[in-house]
């Protein structure tokens, strides 16, 4: 979503020059890891996160783990992904679920815990973290995966260390979905935060002033691994870093 002024291969030094160390991509895609490894190194960045493809063998989808008939693309999301991080370093990978109309099931649910259990154990010996994300209902009225406490049942439900639970300030406010008490008892699930200003998602310092002070509390309350940026700049991403500044943003000169 940031540094889209730039072509793809630019935006990697676009981000170190701003001022950021760490970095995270949507979706591999066709991206050849080694390419990507080099201007990684290049520019200095690690990249700490993307999502794993949900376009396979031109069928596309918003995550395949629901539908027993699709195991075979969700598998190889999966054995993609872990391939991609090997030779780009990244610990952490998205998995998004699927599409769902109404309440889900028991058939398809146990058929969803199965694949991120199967995809949690794949990504095990590599050393890499699968992260879950409810997305807000407003803007993904069909994604399954909506409120954090429906994500904490399924992360007790798959029972494997290796899977973390990414939250995004925007999806829970966007949804209804924050509850102060509620995201501190689950703290420890939380291995990776993301921040948009409410409602329209761009810079967190731009519509409600609550995003920020979340992320303070956050903090407050022992959070203390990565916070990503994924917003739509409203006008240029580097004119609208202020808000970060006081967070140690410094751009290079």
């Amino acid at each position: 979503m940031m540094f889209t002024e730039y072509a793809f291969w630019d935006r990697f030094n676009a981000c170190a020059k701003a001022g950021f160390r760490n970095v995270e991509l949507q979706f591999h895609g066709d991206f050849s890891g080694v390419d990507v490894a080099a201007v990684l190194k290049g520019s200095g960045c690690t990249l700490v996160l993307f999502n794993a493809n949900v376009v396979i063998d031109s069928v596309a989808g918003f995550g395949f783990a629901l539908e027993p008939e699709k195991q075979f693309l969700f598998q190889k999301s999966i054995e993609d992904a872990a391939a991609f991080a090997g030779m780009v370093g990244c610990k952490k990978i998205h998995v998004l679920s699927g599409e769902y109309e109404g309440v889900i099931d028991k058939k398809t649910y146990e058929v969803w815990v199965h694949n991120m259990k199967w995809a949690a154990q794949f990504f095990r010996p590599h050393e890499i973290m699968l992260m879950i994300e409810p997305l807000n209902g407003v803007d993904r009225p069909h994604y399954v995966l909506k409120t954090l406490r429906q994500a904490y049942k399924l992360l007790r439900d798959i029972d494997e260390e290796n899977v973390g639970l990414q939250l995004d300030l925007y999806h829970a406010a966007k949804g209804g979905d924050w509850d102060a008490v509620f995201v501190s008892s689950i703290l420890p699930y939380i291995q990776h935060i993301q921040i948009a200003g409410v409602p329209a998602r761009n810079e967190p310092d731009r519509g409600s002033p609550d995003t920020l002070s979340k992320l303070e509390w956050l903090f407050s309350v022992g959070y203390n691994s990565y916070i990503g940026c994924e917003y739509m700049p409203y006008q240029n991403t580097i004119g609208g870093l202020g808000w970060a500044v006081p967070y140690g943003l410094k751009a290079k000169t």
